[in-house]
């Protein structure tokens, strides 16, 4: 029983680890959220050789965007404070 406890909590805590991320990133690029609230983000991930942060659009193809948003700058800063994932 202690064990399936263990890997329940474990993936909940996971789970509300990956929220906060998510929540964190998408206000970072709304701007509902100052440089001080998301500044560390990155230091939650694991620096890749392709980036950290991979935008998708799930626009409707051919449809007009009304708003067109750079989220460049925070994805560059989010993967320049990555962390590598073996130290040298």
């Amino acid at each position: 029983m202690n064990i399936m406890r263990s890997k329940t909590l474990k993936t909940i805590l996971g789970l509300q680890l990956a929220d906060v991320v998510a929540t964190t990133f998408r206000r970072a690029v709304w701007g509902t959220l100052q440089l001080q609230g998301w500044r560390r983000l990155g230091r939650l991930l694991v620096h890749r050789e392709s980036g950290n942060v991979h935008m998708i659009d799930l626009g409707i193809p051919g449809r007009p965007k009304s708003l067109t948003v750079s989220y460049g700058e925070i994805v560059n800063y989010i993967d320049a404070i990555a962390k590598p994932l073996w130290s040298k």
